[in-house]
């Protein structure tokens, strides 16, 4: 990749770095180009702007000069991510734009405009506004509906790149360098959450955590050999980043997938579930759901074509992945910022994560 590299969908390549961007001719060309037409009329619009953990969104109501059909969107979601060497720039362009390309009811909003510029380190999704008809994830306690519909959406964007179907994307698929890369970051984090919590955890756990950055990436790297099981994968499949319709026969939604440059883009499918449910539900909830909905996610696998994955390989990929919930937690112990102000959350991610280590057998893996 070229250091004048850009793509574009739309808005003649323009990067959007502030909404001092926006303006009525620019947001006209979007619809016309979406809609193959001139006939709707945009007349004013409004912004309400938000900056998010990692990027900035706005909410842009558009205003018509007359009544249209409802195929016209009445407001556009706006993410643009400004200069930051953390992350994959160009991965959130490609998530909307080409990776599930040709997916029949892809989980995925509909994507007015895109635009992305190595050379300017930023980009910008312009995005259906589903704010209105979908929640948020982050606060509700999950049921066996909302873990069902989220194993079938992942299973149907995971089975579209399933093993070598990524080939074509020209993505990194070099899953022994990103393992390295990832270990190689995350475990700077080891010693001062360990000496955080010490005198909080039972010290067996704290003995099996250490030995599990000693023998877990070992395993990580033998598995990276093979082709079973592996997908382009999300990555960050918090609840945050599920979206879940007010209808209860609606469609979810996986959005905002921003890849630091250490994770993981190719690896374990199952690796999306265990991220989603180890650190961020609680046990009781975890215990109830988890293995019913990692079952739905493998039959939804083989209904969307995957004939090569047994329940049982997937069952022991799960439960290699249960790990990646320790990995989460200790990851925060490499910003000294973070071991202080956000204890709350990585001291109950560990915790989380132990328990599930305890209740799955993974000190097997250690032996």
């Amino acid at each position: 990749m070229n250091d004048t590299l850009q793509y574009s969908s739309n808005l003649r390549g323009k990067i959007i770095s502030s909404i001092s961007d926006i303006n009525l001719d620019s947001l006209q060309e979007v619809i016309n180009t979406n809609f193959g037409d001139d006939s709707a009329k945009i007349t004013d619009f409004q912004i309400s702007e938000n900056q998010s953990s990692n990027g900035y969104t706005a909410i842009i109501e558009l205003n018509y000069k007359t009544q249209l059909l409802n195929t016209y969107p009445k407001s556009l979601f706006l993410k643009f991510c400004r200069q930051d060497k953390r992350f994959i720039k160009d991965s959130e362009y490609f998530y909307y734009k080409r990776d599930y390309l040709g997916l029949k009811d892809a989980p995925l909003p509909k994507c007015y405009d895109a635009s992305f510029s190595k050379t300017e380190d930023s980009y910008h999704v312009l995005l259906e506004n589903l704010s209105q008809t979908h929640y948020s994830n982050k606060e509700i306690r999950p049921t066996r509906h909302h873990a069902m519909s989220v194993a079938e959406e992942l299973a149907k964007l995971h089975a579209y790149r399933w093993g070598n179907k990524v080939s074509e994307l020209h993505t990194d698929t070099n899953t022994s360098e990103q393992i390295e890369c990832f270990i190689e970051h995350t475990s700077t984090g080891l010693l001062p959450i360990l000496t955080t919590v010490k005198s909080d955890l039972p010290q067996d756990w704290i003995k099996n955590i250490e030995k599990v950055f000693d023998v877990h990436p070992q395993m990580m790297q033998k598995k990276a050999n093979n082709l079973a099981g592996m997908t382009l994968i999300h990555g960050d499949t918090n609840p945050s980043n599920i979206l879940s319709p007010n209808e209860p026969n609606g469609k979810t939604y996986i959005i905002d997938r921003q890849p630091f440059k250490w994770s993981l883009t190719y690896w374990l499918g199952v690796y999306d579930l265990a991220y989603m449910i180890i650190p961020y539900w609680s046990v009781i909830d975890r215990r109830a759901l988890e293995e019913v909905m990692l079952k739905h996610y493998h039959q939804s696998l083989l209904k969307f074509g995957v004939n090569d994955y047994s329940w049982e390989e997937c069952r022991e990929d799960y439960r290699l992945c249960i790990v990646h919930g320790i990995y989460t937690a200790i990851e925060w112990g490499t910003n000294e910022k973070n071991i202080v102000e956000m204890r709350w959350l990585w001291q109950a991610q560990l915790k989380r994560s132990m328990e599930a280590f305890t209740d799955w057998r993974c000190n097997e893996f250690l032996k």
